[in-house]
């Protein structure tokens, strides 16, 4: 019931006889507009430069204030999806069962719903939510624990992520190679004593493409000054200072609690720790130091 089986339902729906979801436990959904009236006024109302911008800031500024709002009053913002889910569904569905999380808004990430989509699928009768364990598979379907079971002609198993640092590729340095969980994470886009190489690690609370802009423009940033100064390697380093470490990804999901150590390492302090805070990260992006725990070199050209 994760943002696969949010996208998969709804879409399969349109042409199979009937499509269950199947889920040990609910996750959090919330409808959005696909289109959003709002957006199209702007972009009817402004020049397409400045529109473009206003939309971006209104998004941004949206997702920032709900994040927040929803980890502040987590009551209230339960209470609030609740009663949306409720509205979509058809009246007495049991939404406690299927669309209830035992844990807070934002303890894992939240689904969004295109236009109600699997609301109505659901309503339609083309799909259903079972919530309960599979206790094993057989020829003609799905047999649950509470002795249940969920007849299928086709089973797509969408049972969650696997973490994997850097699509799981050898990295080494003058031919020892190293593992990327090994090391500590610098401003969020470089990995500790390993030259020349960014990488994007997106937000869990916000669009990644966020800090896929930000990495871009650091890296190039970056990338200028080494040219400026006639350097052809740099590295951040942390050396002897002493670093605690947390989690790279701030959420309680099966999928991170599963492989802790998965991906490179955050500190607990800048410029070593992973934020997952877009407000703050534009400020510390726009007072950059690139300086700051860098060491930069020369390699001899050959003759």
């Amino acid at each position: 019931s994760g943002a696969t089986a949010v996208s998969l339902v709804p879409a399969m729906a349109k042409t199979a006889g009937k499509v269950t979801m199947l889920q040990r436990s609910p996750t959090y959904l919330m409808s959005q507009w696909q289109i959003d009236p709002m957006v199209n006024l702007i972009r009817k109302l402004l020049p397409r430069k400045i529109a473009h911008r206003v939309v971006w800031f209104r998004n941004v500024l949206i997702g920032v204030l709900s994040y927040n709002l929803l980890r502040k009053f987590p009551k209230g913002g339960r209470r609030l999806i609740r009663s949306r889910a409720a509205a979509a569904l058809p009246p007495g569905y049991p939404v406690d069962v299927h669309f209830n999380p035992k844990y807070d808004p934002w303890d894992q990430r939240l689904c969004a719903v295109l236009d109600r989509d699997i609301f109505e699928a659901i309503g339609d009768g083309r799909a259903e939510v079972v919530t309960d364990v599979i206790d094993h598979v057989d020829a003609t379907g799905i047999v649950l624990k509470s002795g249940g079971r969920v007849d299928a002609d086709i089973v797509v198993t969408a049972t969650g992520l696997e973490l994997q640092a850097l699509g799981g590729i050898a990295l080494s340095i003058d031919g020892v190679e190293f593992k990327p969980s090994d090391r500590f994470v610098y401003k969020e886009f470089l990995l500790e004593d390993v030259p020349n190489m960014a990488w994007c690690l997106g937000y869990t609370n916000a669009s990644w493409t966020l800090r896929a802009d930000m990495t871009a423009r650091a890296f190039a940033k970056l990338v200028e000054y080494m040219d400026t100064h006639g350097y052809t390697h740099a590295y951040p380093h942390l050396g002897d200072l002493p670093m605690a470490e947390k989690k790279t990804f701030d959420l309680d999901a099966g999928y991170i609690n599963r492989a802790p150590h998965a991906l490179p390492k955050s500190g607990t302090h800048r410029p070593w720790h992973v934020r997952h805070n877009y407000v703050l990260d534009v400020i510390d992006h726009r007072l950059d130091r690139i300086e700051e725990s860098m060491v930069f070199g020369r390699v001899a050209q050959r003759v």
